[in-house]
């Protein structure tokens, strides 16, 4: 329906202006071109807040991808990402041209409009009409990472550099960053974790402020005292 609903809308309304860029972006495998361990940059501003991130006002908006971007979005599937595929439908020239992400890459789109507004999640979810506002001011940047999986093996030194530096990329000349519980659905990552990694790598990027979208107190209730005690390093 969410298809349709794009063809309708530009039979509507016009083909809008403007260009969907898309980018890959990374360095060679091997050590990253920052090093941690030396950096002082101070620690960026964080704000949790509710909603879904594909509204949030950041420049950035990250996307939790598979390492075959776009995922299940044409067999059924309706996490994050292949949600956001079907309010963004331009996302999905991105399955293909691009390969498998490495784990030195992201993969960004410039441009894409939101053309559908949905609700629900999953089994639940379904088409709730035209986005109103799908062609007023200038979209999002969607940045696509994909996380390691969660377990034992996700606490491990290199794992964590892994992330770090993928979230590093993705982030790189952002003003403002919109994200989540990156990697914590069927990857079964830990949210403080993944939190922390995000931080870190918004902080890394100089970015002013990470929106962390939180859609369940009880998976951020760490989060925020850990942020309080923290936000002045």
């Amino acid at each position: 329906v969410t298809f349709l609903n794009y063809f309708t809308m530009l039979g509507k309304y016009g083909v809008p202006d403007g260009c969907v860029v898309f980018e890959r972006k990374g360095y060679k495998p091997g050590p990253p071109p920052w090093r941690w361990e030396e950096s002082s940059k101070p620690l960026c501003g964080v704000s949790i807040v509710d909603g879904n991130i594909d509204d949030c006002t950041a420049d950035l908006h990250v996307e939790f991808a598979n390492a075959f971007v776009g995922g299940g979005v044409m067999t059924g599937d309706a996490a994050m990402e292949e949600i956001l595929f079907l309010v963004k439908p331009e996302l999905m020239v991105a399955m293909a041209l691009q390969l498998r992400m490495r784990d030195e890459e992201a993969i960004c789109v410039s441009g894409a409009l939101k053309y559908s507004c949905v609700k629900g999640f999953g089994q639940s979810f379904e088409f709730d009409g035209e986005c109103p506002s799908f062609n007023t001011g200038s979209p999002a940047k969607v940045c696509a990472i994909d996380a390691i999986r969660g377990g034992g093996p996700a606490f491990t030194e290199a794992a964590l550099l892994r992330d770090m530096n993928k979230a590093r990329v993705a982030f790189d000349g952002a003003n403002e960053v919109a994200t989540g519980h990156w990697g914590c659905g069927a990857f079964g990552n830990n949210h403080d974790l993944m939190f922390l990694k995000q931080w870190l790598a918004a902080s890394e990027a100089g970015n002013s402020m990470l929106y962390y979208h939180d859609f369940n107190r009880n998976q951020s209730h760490h989060i925020v005292p850990l942020f309080r005690k923290l936000k002045h390093l």
